[in-house]
């Protein structure tokens, strides 16, 4: 550990520190100014007995307020890096750093496989140009024995606490000032991209650092906002930032893009000097009692947004009393529906739908041995036809797109189609039941589907076709509309 005067207070903090290690010098040296501008004068003989003095500093006078590349400027023998003790970061700033990076490599890994997964992924999926390489290579279903779902969700969460947290310690040690970007520090940098020699001007590369900085801080704040918005659909965040494919698209670039950021991030800390300090750690307890603060001020605010995100939407089902039950026939007049209280829920991925967004009101009623439910969507487009059949001078011709018939994604000759998944586990959903990298053209010795339940879990599936399924009652004389899976 390190006490005062053994490095800058945070890892790109540096000025104080050669303020203190001057002061210090001048001290040592057992003159002051004025005795150097006199030093002519004659002395009694008894004031001539003293020891050798030392000579002067070759540092510049910081006697006011001089910047850290004013320093540098003047006298590049300044260079922390030359000193005889290395800076050291803050205890805090380690740990927010070291948290930070590993939920981001947790998180960047986790949704980097979600990605690959998508049907329609250029590159992965189940038909990709490297479907087959990153199934090979890709974590299946769960990494460190959690599903690959909820580990990218809960890790992104994480992020958000610890940099929430950060910046609120930042604030509370007065550090915000060292990342301030003023127009001298884009001269300063403009004159050192120009001036050929860049990796070794200081002031240029101080300012670099800022300005990477503060890009770190815009891709986190987009990557939330893009992820809060596809997680929280019912906040019907999408459609303002462009609807669900561009928000998925700008979510995936940014956070790709955090690859070669992180590359630039530690050349740029590498050539400024600073690229060790992070791994050193000094204490001082006004940082200490800052970060202190900081929790106590992030905590209250995860907490709260934990407990609000588990409570779940809740369908009342209404008991049917002195009214006849629900025919099972897709007619919503009866008058039994008017009583029972909706739930919409939004979906996303709707094919054809508009923006790929679909509100879907559940409505259900129960008659003391069934449950009766009604599903409702808006749908510009219904679709009553799959795979049809055209008569042509050649013979029958099955119509559908090319290649999306061979790789079983179909969209524009097939059916409306609606999936209902009912569970005991609670919000379960896809994040539990959904198990990435196992589909139907995986080896027949792993999991048999991509979704499946575990550890005593139940799970109903019911499926409903506007073609194969509807109307089931009249063909085969079953009750309902869909299929139970």
């Amino acid at each position: 550990m390190s006490g005062k005067g053994h490095g800058p207070e945070t890892p790109w903090d540096s000025e104080s520190q050669l303020r203190e290690e001057e002061d210090e010098r001048r001290h040592r040296s057992g003159h002051s100014e004025v005795d150097r501008t006199h030093e002519a004068r004659p002395r009694p003989e008894t004031e001539r007995h003293h020891a050798p003095r030392r000579p002067d500093s070759t540092l510049p006078h910081t006697a006011g307020k001089v910047s850290l590349e004013e320093i540098l400027e003047r006298n590049p023998k300044a260079d922390r890096r030359r000193a005889q003790r290395s800076p050291r970061a803050q205890l805090f700033v380690t740990i927010s750093h070291w948290a930070m990076t590993l939920l981001l490599v947790l998180n960047l890994i986790s949704g980097m496989r979600i990605g690959w997964g998508y049907q329609e992924s250029p590159l992965g999926g189940m038909t990709g140009a490297l479907g087959a390489l990153f199934q090979k290579i890709s974590p299946v279903s769960t990494m460190f024995g959690i599903n690959l779902i909820l580990l990218h969700v809960w890790s992104a969460f994480a992020l958000l606490f610890v940099a929430g947290t950060y910046i609120a310690y930042m604030v509370r040690s007065r550090s915000t000032q060292r990342l301030t970007v003023t127009r001298a520090d884009l001269r300063k940098l403009m004159a050192g991209l120009l001036s050929g020699h860049f990796w070794r001007n200081k002031p240029a590369l101080w300012s670099a650092n800022v300005l990477v900085y503060w890009t770190s801080f815009v891709f986190i704040a987009v990557l939330a906002v893009t992820g809060f918005a596809m997680y929280r659909l019912d906040l019907r965040l999408v459609p303002m930032l462009g609807g669900y494919d561009v928000t998925r698209l700008v979510h995936a670039s940014v956070a790709y893009l955090l690859i070669p950021y992180v590359v630039l991030h530690s050349v740029l800390q590498w050539f400024f000097g600073r690229f060790w300090t992070i791994f050193k750690v000094q204490i001082a307890r006004r940082h200490v009692l800052a970060g202190l603060a900081a929790l106590g001020i992030a905590l209250p605010i995860a907490a709260a947004t934990y407990l609000a995100d588990e409570v779940p939407e809740t369908l009342t089902v209404r008991r049917i009393v002195d009214v006849p039950a629900p025919v099972l026939d897709g007619d919503p007049s009866d008058p039994i529906w008017a009583l029972a209280s909706p739930v919409t829920v939004r979906t996303a991925k709707a094919t054809n739908a508009p923006g790929h967004v679909s509100d879907i009101t559940v409505r259900a009623v129960y008659d003391g041995t069934y449950v009766y439910f009604q599903f409702q969507w808006d749908d510009p487009d219904a679709s009553y036809k799959r795979y049809p059949l055209m008569k042509t001078e050649g013979g029958w011709k099955v119509l559908h797109t090319p290649l999306a018939f061979e790789h079983a994604d179909e969209n524009v000759y097939y059916e409306d189609k609606l999936s209902i998944y009912i569970t005991d586990v609670k919000n379960g959903s896809c994040a539990t039941t959904c198990h990435i990298g196992t589909n139907q053209f995986s080896p027949t010795n792993e999991k048999h589907g991509l979704h499946y339940t575990e550890n005593g879990e139940y799970g109903d599936v019911w499926h409903w076709k506007s073609i194969r399924t509807n109307h089931m009652g009249d063909l085969k004389g079953e009750p309902g509309w869909a299929d139970d899976m």
